[in-house]
């Protein structure tokens, strides 16, 4: 059965992004955050991870812009839904770079991906693998981008959450709203992993990103965020709020603090690092 397939490195990148992205957005606190990212480390199957994030939803509009606190609320979570007892404690993104640090310890053969329209059937053809990208500079991302396109055969996603020289990339299969197919990405992208995907999940065009913007948010965040010596750093472009980037950075001490933007650069809030 599916869900009792063994994990890839970015199935549990892909789990982490999701339980960052409910923690900026108020579904979760902090703490159930961390007992989830930690149960997430530990995960050994696709089904474990499921039941850490099946019941994330998207925000309701207009639910993130305007908050302000270094913390989002807790009360938009059940303390009594949590089952999870943890003795490691993991600040958010630590635990994304934790998983990127795994996934570019896998293989370095990829394959590409072709999806044809209307089945949400996606055919592999092996590749050899580019060098790695520099996804945070404007010639990166807009490399990437233009890999998005010629992959798939547009630039809408669900979701994208892009490290310095690596990618992972969602996109709803044609048809079937209830699915999603996740891509990892370093050079060209490989054959996808099926993922369940929630009702009304948003979607963004990454052509709408103001590149040059973005980059500027990018250089002056650990600045904006109180991080000024950051250990990881990545950013997401998803379809909330009618499409948005997220920046996080976190320090060698898991200290972290993130920013949220429109896609043409205008932040609409800081949640900066506590100190």
């Amino acid at each position: 059965m599916l869900d009792q397939a063994p994990l890839r490195a970015t199935d549990i990148a892909y789990a982490c992004t999701l339980l960052n992205r409910a923690y900026a957005d108020g579904q979760l606190d902090g703490v159930e955050h961390r007992e989830r990212v930690t149960a997430a480390m530990s995960a050994e199957t696709v089904g474990e991870l499921r039941s850490l994030t099946a019941d994330l939803r998207p925000p309701r509009a207009g639910s993130v812009a305007g908050q302000s606190d270094s913390r989002p609320s807790s009360g938009r979570t059940s303390h009594s839904r949590r089952a999870i007892v943890i003795a490691a404690v993991f600040g958010i993104g630590a635990a994304a770079g934790y998983a990127y640090g795994l996934a570019t310890r896998e293989p370095r053969e990829t394959v590409s991906a072709n999806t044809t329209p209307g089945t949400g059937r996606t055919a592999a053809t092996p590749t050899t693998i580019a060098a790695p990208r520099a996804l945070h500079t404007a010639a990166g991302f807009s490399a990437f981008v233009a890999a998005v396109s010629r992959t798939f055969g547009d630039t809408v996603v669900d979701d994208a959450s892009v490290y310095p020289d690596y990618a992972v990339v969602t996109r709803g299969v044609p048809g079937e709203p209830a699915h999603a197919l996740h891509f990892s990405y370093r050079g060209t992208f490989d054959k996808g992993s099926p993922m369940s995907r929630q009702p009304g999940t948003g979607v963004v065009d990454l052509a709408r990103v103001d590149v040059a913007k973005l980059m500027d948010l990018l250089a002056t965040a650990p600045q904006t965020v109180g991080v000024p010596q950051p250990k990881t750093t990545y950013f997401s472009v998803d379809g909330y709020d009618g499409g948005r980037s997220v920046i996080y950075e976190t320090d060698a001490y898991n200290v972290s603090g993130y920013l949220i933007a429109g896609l043409d650069g205008t932040v609409s809030s800081v949640h900066p690092a506590p100190h």
